[in-house]
């Protein structure tokens, strides 16, 4: 048993609506052998993966795969339904598969549908290991498989924030594109798109990124603004550092000038020992080191959006709970094992580390990391209180004092950052930080949401739809003039219209016809065909451009207020369409042209594989068809 091939469709497909992974399973001496035919298979499996009993298979309802198991199904279809249930012990709500038997002795085509396509494709090869072994009475290490398909899905997917963001695009009805393997998106298609990188958006401002990042400047122009901000200097070396402390201090702070997430950052420094220490662990992130007065109090997060506060948080730091019998490192393993954490920013938390910066904390405190402390003792790791460093968040956006609320969206505004993260140290947040000894610490372009959408206690906040409110507000008014009294245009908002073109002759014709009809309304159209792409009278790309690919990269342009997509068969075949709905799906008409190419051996076969135009007419859209062709007359009932 082995794989020969696997391909993964993100978008809509021959297959199915959503994505999925389609994978070529050479079963070889087992092919046409069915699961009863082996001595303790189907114990082995459902031992192994309990989940499968609530497999519906054909039946509609739990317990429709065990019954075909008990019958004798092929091991094919069995493997499909172990890569659902690998990514459902995921978390990823996935039903769909299909397995068919292809024309190859011995080979099947197994298709099934997946939350995230890089955990797709691992689960189809752990599927394939599993039912190995269970196929040889082994009960497979199912636990190594779904940390695997796991981990796949931790390192490929996006971080909680972006894909927050994502989420709340997809349930609005706007497009959205990954770019690359990071936290771009796209949202929504042509001249209509907006642009993500985690929360950096389309309007926020390069400058003002860089002066956040700068946490000298951005103190002083705050500080020139009468924003009460703790008073400090940079320093190059650790001598500096000492000087700073008997200046500003004690108690100091030291943190690197240009990081972030808490990398490097010690508070609450009294000698200067602890100062030279924490001199070195800031230095490791950056060669200018910033040394600050130590403001006593309760940490705060302020998410600030278009000059409104969204969402606050009091973040806490990294810490272990004593028991008397454990050392501060079994401890922190211990913390580790919480499935809620993981690297980075993969999950709601973040693990916490033994560095350089926690030992330094925990020798303030009398310990280091083989020590015992008593039961109930609250070990601090951290000082600073990021969730990037294992810190955790209590929502308090019901408590912010209206006066507090108002410093904050100032400092946004004048570090000029549409969307921004304020640190605040006050001593309560809901008393005006202008009658106790509080200060604003840092304005930070990017803040992340996790603190905000998973906080460990109070109530979680939507703070993807006020973004996304920012980014599309005043939609409706982005009509291009030509078409303000022509109407109607795209309601949603991030979408053009979209014309797509199918069939077995014609097709490039109708498509020049469609644009050259759009183009003389006003609108910059965009162009693929099999004779190359373009956007408006320029050509941008040569040669056979009537795949999904060429869809793609002209959705993507900015200057696009409409397209025109020749979809051909190959494409379709190989990748899908590279649009999820348009507006017109017309189809000329299905000829024999193409019998016997992909696989396609009968005229019914090509007019399947064309219909996924129909299908993909959204609602208010209007399918084109052929009448005159009964191919392609019939899938007018496939038209949603």
């Amino acid at each position: 048993m082995k794989i020969v091939k696997m391909r993964a469709y993100p978008g809509r497909n021959i297959y199915s609506h959503h994505p999925v992974v389609a994978m070529l399973v050479d079963l070889g001496r087992l092919d046409g052998r069915r699961s009863s035919e082996f001595p303790g298979f189907n114990t082995v499996l459902l031992e192994a993966l309990p989940g499968l009993r609530a497999h519906h298979c054909a039946s509609s309802r739990p317990g429709g795969f065990v019954r075909r198991l008990e019958e004798g199904t092929f091991l094919g279809h069995v493997i499909e339904h172990v890569a659902l249930e690998l990514q459902f012990l995921v978390g990823w709500d996935v039903v769909y598969g299909k397995t068919r038997k292809t024309e190859q002795q011995g080979v099947y085509n197994v298709v099934f549908e997946c939350g995230l396509v890089e955990a797709g494709l691992e689960a189809g090869r752990r599927a394939v290991e599993i039912v190995k072994a269970a196929v040889s009475g082994r009960r497979p290490d199912v636990e190594r498989h779904v940390e695997a398909v796991r981990k796949t899905a931790e390192k490929s997917g996006l971080g909680p924030s972006t894909a927050a963001l994502a989420r709340e695009a997809r349930r609005r009805g706007i497009p959205v594109r990954r770019i690359g393997d990071g936290s771009l998106l796209v949202l929504g298609h042509g001249a209509r798109q907006r642009r993500l990188w985690a929360t950096v958006t389309s309007k926020t401002s390069c400058l003002a990124v860089d002066l956040a990042k700068d946490k000298v400047l951005a103190k002083e122009v705050l500080d020139q603004a009468g924003i009460p901000v703790p008073p400090g200097c940079v320093v190059t070396c650790a001598g500096e550092a000492v000087r700073a402390l008997a200046r500003f201090g004690p108690p100091v702070v030291v943190k690197p000038i240009d990081g972030n997430q808490g990398r490097g950052v010690s508070l609450n420094l009294a000698s200067p020992e602890e100062v030279r220490a924490a001199f070195r662990a800031a230095a490791a992130v950056s060669p200018k080191v910033l040394v600050e007065r130590h403001i006593p109090g309760r940490h705060y997060r302020l998410l600030v959006v278009d000059g409104v506060v969204v969402a606050a948080a009091e973040r806490l730091p990294a810490q272990v709970v004593g028991d008397g019998e454990k050392t501060v490192r079994e401890l922190v393993e211990e913390v580790n094992r919480d499935p809620l954490r993981g690297e980075g920013h993969e999950r709601p938390l973040t693990r916490l580390r033994i560095d350089p910066v926690s030992v330094l904390v925990l020798k303030r405190q009398g310990l280091r990391p083989e020590s015992v402390p008593e039961r109930g003792r609250r070990v601090l790791l951290r000082e600073n209180a990021n969730l990037s460093t294992g810190g955790t968040a209590h929502d308090v956006t019901d408590e912010v004092h209206p006066e507090n609320a108002a410093l904050a969206a100032r400092c946004a505004r004048i570090v000029g950052l549409d969307v921004a993260g304020v640190d605040l140290v006050t001593p309560d947040i809901a008393r005006p930080i202008g009658r106790s000894e509080g200060a604003v610490i840092e304005v930070n372009a990017a803040p992340g949401l996790r603190m905000h959408l998973h906080p460990s206690e109070g109530r979680p906040r939507d703070v993807a739809s006020p973004i996304l409110d920012s980014l599309f507000r005043g939609f409706r008014k982005e009509v291009p003039a030509p078409w303000v009294a022509r109407g109607p245009w795209p309601r949603h908002p991030g979408r053009i219209p979209i014309v797509a073109v199918t069939g077995t002759n014609g097709k490039t014709t109708v498509c020049r016809l469609v644009a050259a009809m759009l183009a003389a309304t006003g609108l910059v159209v965009g162009l693929a065909s099999t004779d190359g792409a373009w956007v408006g009278r320029r050509k941008v790309l040569d040669g056979d451009c009537a795949g999904p690919r060429t869809a793609a990269a002209l959705l993507t342009d900015p200057e696009v207020e409409a397209a025109v997509l020749e979809t051909a068969r190959g494409g379709i075949i190989r990748e899908g369409l590279g649009f999820d709905t348009c507006d017109v799906g017309l189809v000329t008409n299905i000829s024999p042209d193409h019998e016997g190419q992909d696989g396609l051996e009968r005229l019914e076969d090509v007019a399947f594989v064309k219909a996924l135009v129909v299908e993909a007419v959204g609602r208010d859209g209007h399918a084109v068809l052929n009448a005159d062709d009964p191919f392609v007359h019939g899938m007018a009932g496939r038209a949603s």
